[in-house]
């Protein structure tokens, strides 16, 4: 499989991916202040594994397929933050109100979804 290949399969793995979790987690952004720090390192270990995964089987730094090992290291640095400090992480969210959250999750969300439209992914 040719890295353009590889690159293409996984942005039709992270686009909708991204969009459903991000509109599902807006759509439930409620729930998040009663979580607990086990369940938000939980989340942050799925993440750093995803993220890993990403960026060992694509490390492409050259046109759109630099967007796809960017989100590999997003998810990395994400998971490990929730990991090293899911206590913040709940303070953080706490603060919040849950209509704000909703708003922020849902334009990324937004984001996301156009980003996986794009034309050279689909092809």
């Amino acid at each position: 499989m040719s890295a353009i290949d590889t690159s293409r399969r996984l942005a039709r793995i992270i686009g909708p991916t991204l969009a459903v979790t991000t509109a599902t987690e807006a759509f439930n952004a409620h729930i998040w202040a009663g979580n607990t720090a086990a369940g938000v390192f939980f989340n942050g270990s799925v993440l750093f594994v995803a993220g890993l995964s990403i960026v060992q089987s694509h490390n492409v730094w050259k046109g759109w397929p630099a967007a796809v090992t960017a989100v590999g290291w997003a998810a990395a640095a994400l998971g490990t933050y929730r990991m090293v400090a899911p206590d913040s992480v709940l303070e953080g969210v706490r603060r919040s109100r849950p209509e704000t959250l909703k708003c922020e999750w849902s334009l990324s969300g937004v984001s996301a979804a156009n980003g996986a439209r794009t034309p050279s992914a689909l092809h």
